[in-house]
């Protein structure tokens, strides 16, 4: 997520907030670890489907279903030291 987020930041997860409705930056479990993403739901999508958007320019964003994503939760907070 850098520049948004960068190595070493402390970030506060709300875990009740599972759902990208309005979108935000949320932790994900990609099947290797936590990574914090910016998620947005794809209106008209039929199955649901998210949209996962880095700020990174390196990566891509890509679709997926909501079946294929493990939401941990919604980024509330961050900081970061001096």
């Amino acid at each position: 997520m850098m520049p948004t987020l960068i190595e070493g930041d402390v970030i506060l997860v709300d875990m009740n907030q599972r759902n990208p409705v309005p979108p935000g930056i949320f932790v994900l479990h990609d099947g290797l670890g936590l990574v914090a993403e910016r998620l947005e739901h794809v209106p008209m999508s039929d199955p649901p489907r998210l949209r996962i958007i880095s700020v990174n320019p390196r990566y891509t964003p890509h679709d997926c279903t909501t079946d294929e994503i493990n939401i941990v939760g919604r980024v509330r907070w961050y900081g970061r030291g001096m």
